[in-house]
């Protein structure tokens, strides 16, 4: 099992590897802790290591929130980050600079300290599994259904969950998909998939043509047979 990382991280390389796995286009949660805790959902735009990240700003908060957006501001800033992890992580900024034309944006410092909160209650292991998510409309239906039926790789795994990366186009939109059945290819013996019943919690783009979605398993499935033929420490 691997040692629980610290919730604080101060080392530079630390602070820039856990920043990095931000995604341009993911809604982080601001707080102006000063101000009556006005939270704002602004939506990462733009990352720059040395200097400062830049947010847009949502219409509802340019109109509602006009006095906590201004120089100097401090904050404290939120996000999911769902790695081998599945963590939340925060830290403290300031409000270095507003642009208010053609589009709002929202210019914060960048941070020198992150802290990190892990999501799961147990850790997962990376792996690279081919597996098979499908629709799943009632407890006693596995029959895959072609149209809801996706093929991809498990990106993590552990007893309570996993990450599962499929093709997924942009142009797609959100998938709109919560109770599924996971298919997990055990190498070597393709004839005896493990079939686990489970929930999407997450999604996440990993590019213009593919997602990660994060599924919680359901009831008390055993894994351990699985874990000890991929050679897994869970």
């Amino acid at each position: 099992m691997p040692a629980t990382p610290s919730p604080r991280v101060n080392q530079r390389q630390e602070v820039v590897e856990i920043m990095r796995q931000l995604r341009f286009g993911d809604v982080l949660d601001v707080q102006f802790v000063k101000v009556g805790n006005v939270r704002i959902k602004c939506k990462l735009i733009g990352l720059d290591d040395a200097n400062f990240l830049i947010f847009a700003v949502p219409k509802y908060a340019q109109q509602g929130h006009g006095d906590v957006l201004v120089e100097g501001m401090a904050c404290v800033i939120r996000s999911i980050i769902e790695g081998e992890a599945g963590q939340c992580i925060a830290f403290r900024s300031i409000i270095t600079d507003i642009i208010k034309s053609p589009k709002h944006l929202l210019f914060v410092k960048y941070p020198s300290e992150v802290e990190r909160f892990s999501l799961r209650k147990q850790q997962r292991a990376s792996t690279r599994i081919p597996a098979t998510v499908t629709h799943r409309s009632s407890v006693s239906d596995q029959q895959i259904e072609n149209d809801l039926s996706f093929d991809g790789i498990i990106l993590d795994l552990s007893a309570g969950g996993c990450r599962f990366k499929m093709a997924w186009p942009e142009s797609n939109g959100k998938l709109l998909l919560d109770s599924v059945f996971v298919y997990i290819r055990i190498p070597g013996k393709p004839e005896n998939d493990t079939v686990i019943e489970g929930n999407i919690k997450s999604q996440s783009r990993d590019g213009h043509n593919h997602i990660a979605v994060g599924i919680k398993f359901q009831g008390d499935t055993d894994l351990n047979e699985l874990f000890a033929h991929l050679a897994l420490d869970v």
